[in-house]
């Protein structure tokens, strides 16, 4: 079974787990940590079942069991992660790049050296991973800038058009993929306009947010607009008093240093939350 499949069972098994009458949230991921170490306890008796140490019992197990029970384990402790962090996929490889590169460092041999591919593959999942997002910023002919709301933020608060960059996509060709997905409207994004970087809060990894810049809407451009139902519940134009009370602070913040690039009255810098990064 290769991975993408064996996390998919994974996450079957635990939706299947999270939808049992009989489960209590509450205790869902302590007693599936416990679990862990009972499919551990059983693997044990299997190692001594095989070696046939155990005077009353003999030899009870076999071989196959001793690696049926330690499928056991791996099973029990990937659906105790599944249940702990929302990618146990990408934590699994990033820890795993850890171990490896931990053991070269104290003088295990690379796995080039025993045949089995380039170190460079376990040294970039030991590396930090952040978010990439784009996103497109129009304005209408009165200046007035684009906004939209999406109907799953639990804050109700707005946002630019755009979305998250998928792997190995150019940011500006995701914030035109927003566009196109988002906003029905097909466009060829500018200039770059601002890089803002987040750090990481909670499970959220650490974000970089590219903008750039969409022109001019007409009255045919903004006739044009379908929204895709499911990501975008409304849109309108705005100027900077209204894009205050509907952005939250570091969105708004953005904002004016893109609409001071776009004026020419600032030069494109890299932002930390939405501030201007203070050099010297």
């Amino acid at each position: 079974m290769d991975a993408p499949l064996w996390w998919q069972v994974i996450a079957q098994q635990k939706a299947w787990l999270d939808g049992h009458p009989n489960t209590d949230q509450a205790l869902a991921v302590p007693l599936r940590v416990l679990k862990v170490a009972e499919e551990a306890g059983e693997a044990a008796a299997a190692l001594i079942g095989v070696s046939g140490q155990n005077p009353r019992k003999g030899t009870s197990h076999t071989t196959a069991d001793l690696a049926a029970e330690l499928c056991d384990v791996i099973t029990a402790a990937s659906v105790a992660l599944a249940s702990v962090v929302p990618d146990p996929e990408q934590v699994l490889k990033e820890h795993i790049g850890r171990i490896y590169m931990r053991s070269v460092n104290a003088g295990a041999p690379r796995m080039e050296d025993l045949g089995l591919g380039a170190d460079y593959v376990a040294w970039a999942l030991s590396m930090p991973k952040v978010s990439v997002g784009a996103a497109v910023i129009f304005t209408d002919e009165d200046g007035r800038v684009l906004l939209v709301r999406q109907p799953y933020r639990a804050d109700g608060k707005w946002s630019f058009p755009g979305g998250v960059v998928e792997d190995d996509e150019f940011p500006a060709d995701a914030a035109r993929r927003e566009a196109l997905e988002e906003l029905g409207l097909e466009v060829a994004p500018g200039a770059l306009l601002e890089v803002d970087w987040r750090p990481r809060m909670g499970d959220r990894l650490p974000l970089i947010q590219f903008a750039y810049d969409g022109g001019t809407l007409s009255a045919d451009d903004i006739a044009r607009i379908r929204l895709q139902e499911a990501e975008i519940a409304e849109i309108g134009f705005f100027d900077l008093d209204g894009a205050r009370e509907r952005l939250n602070p570091h969105m708004y913040a953005r904002l004016e240093h893109i609409v001071a690039v776009r004026e020419g009255r600032e030069t494109v810098q890299g932002l930390r939350e939405g501030q201007a990064r203070s050099i010297g």
